[in-house]
């Protein structure tokens, strides 16, 4: 595990951890700790963010500790799609009509059934897939207005990219993030407690 460690690590493309397997398979790995941080002052997913790099800054420089590094999914770009509905409403659109237009060609919408050679098949609406993979597809969609002329996205929308969280954790019912690790050879895991513990104090 420790040579493994060495190797990855100079890998900048990736963040990669070896761990042992369970001695019998199926039944888990009973080392180390996980930790829970908690956003229970409604700070917003930022300021979470920032305490789990703080706490991970730390704990990568205390003895008593080794391979602490997040759980889950971390932020990923994502795409902001800013719809102005003052303008869409004076442009004559519903918003309900904007929001369907966007869920079916961007994602799916059943539309109904049919038989082919004694077989039940579904239809799905869907953009192809080479008219939704950029920003530029967004603002090319176009909706019908109540006089029935057709209306571009890019006459009430905007988009950008920005980075956002690919799935949503939360623990005692508030927002959260996890931290996991081991302690480091020669320590106990109650002194890999302590040491969090004091961490997160500290941050």
């Amino acid at each position: 595990v420790g040579k493994t460690m060495g190797f990855v690590q100079s890998i900048p493309e990736a963040t990669i951890f070896a761990l042992d397997p369970p001695p019998i398979q199926a039944l888990g790995n009973a080392t180390g700790f996980s930790m829970k941080i908690e956003d229970r002052s409604g700070l917003g997913e930022a300021a979470l963010q920032q305490a789990q790099g703080a706490i991970l800054a730390k704990a990568s420089q205390n003895k008593a500790l080794m391979g602490v590094r997040p759980e889950g999914l971390g932020p990923a770009p994502q795409l902001y799609v800013d719809i102005d509905r003052i303008q869409a409403r004076a442009l004559g659109l519903q918003i309900a009509d904007v929001n369907q237009t966007l869920s079916i060609a961007f994602g799916s919408a059943y539309a109904n059934d049919f038989v082919r050679e004694g077989n039940v098949l579904r239809v799905y609406l869907q953009a192809d897939a080479p008219q939704r993979m950029s920003p530029d597809d967004v603002l090319a969609l176009r909706v019908r207005n109540q006089q029935g002329n057709m209306v571009p996205f890019s006459a009430f929308t905007k988009v950008r990219w920005q980075n956002g969280p690919q799935q949503l954790e939360r623990y005692n019912g508030y927002p959260s993030l996890t931290v996991s690790g081991m302690a480091a050879p020669g320590q106990s895991t109650g002194t890999a407690l302590n040491a969090m513990e004091q961490i997160a104090r500290e941050v």
